[in-house]
């Protein structure tokens, strides 16, 4: 049975960077819900063992996925690169441009 501490993700330290979207949110009335680290989704929530997690254990979850308040990464000092292969991903080139 999968356990909640092995869909754990590990963290590279403590998140002290301001997200920009904070400024954003400020500036312009943009509404953004950021997403707490505490905020977790059930692993497989159709699979035929809810029932028994929800009578012996609690059922594995997963971070959430979501902006948070505060990031690891200054963007301003931060550079990525997408590679992409012919086929994989048809538009993807539309979407990144």
């Amino acid at each position: 049975m999968i356990q909640t501490s092995e869909l754990e993700i590990p963290r590279l330290g403590a998140c002290k960077v301001p997200s920009p979207l904070k400024k954003l949110h400020k500036d312009q009335d943009c509404i953004i819900k950021f997403t707490r680290d505490e905020e977790k989704i059930l692993f497989y929530p159709k699979s035929p063992m809810i029932e028994h997690y929800r009578e012996t254990a609690e059922a594995p979850k997963m971070e959430l996925a979501g902006p948070r308040s505060d990031i690891y990464f200054d963007p301003s000092r931060c550079k990525a690169a997408i590679v992409t292969c012919g086929g994989l991903c048809p538009g993807i080139n539309s979407v990144i441009r």
